[in-house]
Order: C-alpha cells, then sequence, then structure tokens
C-alpha cells in the first residue's frame, strides 16, 4: 500500500516535497530513479521535476497548478527490480 502525504500550496507557489525512502528499502539497496504520475483535478498535468540523492528524493512543483486536489504518484525505481515503493502526494491547490 502506498504512503500517503498531505501538503498544501498556492497557485503561484512552486515547491519541493522531499521524500525519504529508507524506511522502504532493504540494507544495500538505493533508488536509481522515479516514476512520476500526475493526476490534476482537470486539465493539463503538469510536469515535476525530480532530484534523486540517496535515500531522499525531492518532487519539484511547478507553479501555476490550477485550483483543487492533485495527486502525485512517485514510485522508486530500486537497484533492487523486486521493490517498488510507492509514495502519494496529495497536493490541495488554493
Amino acid at each position: 500500500m502506498a504512503k500517503r502525504v498531505n501538503v498544501e500550496q498556492s497557485t503561484l507557489e512552486k515547491l519541493i516535497y522531499p521524500i525519504d525512502w529508507t524506511d522502504a528499502l532493504l540494507a544495500g539497496v538505493t533508488v536509481s530513479d522515479v516514476s512520476i504520475t500526475h493526476t490534476p483535478p482537470s486539465g493539463d498535468d503538469a510536469t515535476f521535476g525530480k532530484q534523486i540523492n540517496n535515500p531522499v528524493t525531492y518532487i519539484k512543483s511547478p507553479s501555476g497548478l490550477v485550483a483543487g486536489k492533485h495527486i502525485v504518484s512517485v514510485v522508486a525505481i530500486t537497484s533492487n527490480a523486486d521493490l517498488q515503493p510507492e509514495v502519494r502526494l496529495q497536493i490541495k491547490v488554493e
């Protein structure tokens, strides 16, 4: 089951959300990449940036998100192919 994180930002903000994978990783396993899927409340998808600094991944939200609830699913791609932890950011934009 995915871990859920609830956050808020305004339409003008451009925020960075850190995700610490430490608790989801076995000893010696690292995050090599992440897959990001954005589900907007309406309209077009926004492009979220990423920076990986094991065991933390920084998800960079763009400014200009439309008002409403955005779901951002972040799935870690790890050095252990059997492990794919997921975090779902629920971003409420006012």
